[in-house]
């Protein structure tokens, strides 16, 4: 590895969490990727994200407002961006956690729970199970109000 570089090895969520606080920009350098999760959880842990513009991290990155999606081959150049221009950085830094709060697992959990419960009591709304895809609808509206 560079000598510029340090591998962590395997770290807990705790670890990981932590290790993203403590940096001031998070650099994605991916191609392509699906959801991109390392970018929402820096972003989600306060630190100032530069991310290619693949489809993953589309889902809650917006250019300028929460950080900076470019083409891979203009990724150097937005890195230097934000290391120069400090009040950029705070901008992007302070707007990423509340960008991704939608993302936060019991929520998205709790979603799924009311989209299973709507398709199955619309396909057999006085089924067997009817009632119990009821309840468990209500107790995700809960954790979502």
């Amino acid at each position: 590895a560079p000598t510029y570089a340090k591998h962590h090895g395997a770290l807990s969520q705790a670890e990981v969490a932590a290790l993203f606080a403590s940096v001031d920009i998070v650099v994605e350098p991916s191609e392509f990727h699906g959801m991109g999760l390392v970018g929402a959880e820096a972003l989600a842990c306060g630190a100032c994200l530069v991310s290619t513009a693949c489809k993953g991290p589309a889902a809650y990155l917006n250019h300028e407002e929460n950080g900076l999606m470019v083409p891979h081959a203009d990724l150097p150049q937005a890195v230097a961006r934000v290391v120069e221009d400090h009040a950029l950085r705070a901008r992007l830094t302070e707007a990423g956690p509340p960008s991704v709060a939608h993302l936060d697992w019991p929520l998205v959990g709790a979603r799924w729970a009311v989209y299973l419960a709507e398709l199955n009591l619309a396909e057999n709304p006085a089924g067997k199970w009817a009632e119990q895809w009821k309840a468990i609808r209500r107790r995700a509206e809960a954790v979502l109000a």
